[in-house]
């Protein structure tokens, strides 16, 4: 224990419909434990039913793309707060890539929903609250009406005049410039862990474009390049990942998560975690 810690309070804010077990926690559980061992008391607050006293830092866990506007008035009481401006992680609002219909551009694009991780959070909590989805991107069903796709495999078109027709008039889902990094005959992408001032990131390497863990081929820690700090602060990131690509010089943001899932299970991730609890400190 830390004794500059104790009597710290941190409040981890979880939607009412939200549940992890130990087979699926997310990041900022396995931060919790770490900041328990250091003395800090870690509280969860689940929905906006109460306003605790005595609570030094605020994470807001809110999985959900657009943060319900209930939750960003009860967050707002609070005078400490991780990611108190980033409401928002939509292709819309993060991308700087989009390609519309009458586009003039002719390189390869991508298609994904402009829900994050394929709108699947958004999923869950619809069927939690008894809601079925009409149409999802996991079965033959009309692109003008698709509401979900995997995100493991968005698909990719050689020119946007290879998109279907149906995407276009699609407000779930957006086109994207696709903008790789190469290294020979691998793709790679670069995978930044934040929490406050600190900084960790991984390039991963695969054969084939749609980086994720299961085509991961090997990764190593390298330096974050100076970039990041600005990009950070324009969102408003405190806490999170944020993947990116470097493409001719120049960094492409492919994703901004402020609720990180579980990570993989390798020493480098472990200790990058362990600095990450200690990061907390400039906070509290």
């Amino acid at each position: 224990m830390n004794e500059s810690f104790h009597g710290k309070m941190i409040a981890i804010l979880i939607h009412e419909y939200y549940e992890y077990s130990e087979t699926y926690r997310p990041l900022v559980s396995y931060l919790a434990d770490i900041w328990q061992e250091m003395g800090i008391d870690v509280r969860i607050l689940r929905g906006t039913g109460e306003i605790p006293s005595g609570v030094d830092l605020l994470i807001p866990h809110i999985d959900l793309t657009v943060v319900p506007a209930g939750f960003v008035e009860y967050i707002n009481q609070f005078p400490k707060v991780l990611n108190r401006r980033l409401t928002d992680i939509s292709k819309r609002f993060v991308s700087t890539n989009l390609v519309s219909a009458d586009s003039s551009y002719d390189g390869q694009v991508i298609v994904k929903t402009d829900l994050n991780y394929g709108g699947y959070p958004e999923l869950d909590y619809a069927v939690a609250q008894g809601k079925t989805p009409m149409y999802t991107g996991d079965v033959q069903r009309p692109w003008k009406r698709v509401e979900n796709l995997n995100p493991d495999n968005y698909p990719v078109f050689e020119r946007a005049a290879r998109v279907p027709s149906g995407v276009w008039g699609n407000k779930n889902l957006v086109v994207e410039k696709f903008i790789p990094e190469r290294e020979g005959e691998l793709y790679c992408m670069h995978v930044c862990m934040i929490m406050g001032s600190y900084c960790a990131t991984t390039r991963l390497y695969s054969s084939v474009p749609i980086i994720k863990g299961s085509s991961i081929i090997r990764s190593e820690v390298v330096e974050t390049p100076k970039a990041i700090d600005d990009i950070r602060s324009t969102f408003g990131l405190d806490y999170g990942k944020l993947d990116f690509v470097i493409n001719k010089g120049h960094i492409e943001v492919l994703d901004i998560n402020k609720t990180p899932g579980r990570p993989p299970k390798k020493e480098d991730r472990w200790e990058i975690i362990r600095r990450m609890a200690q990061g907390v400190d400039q906070y509290i």
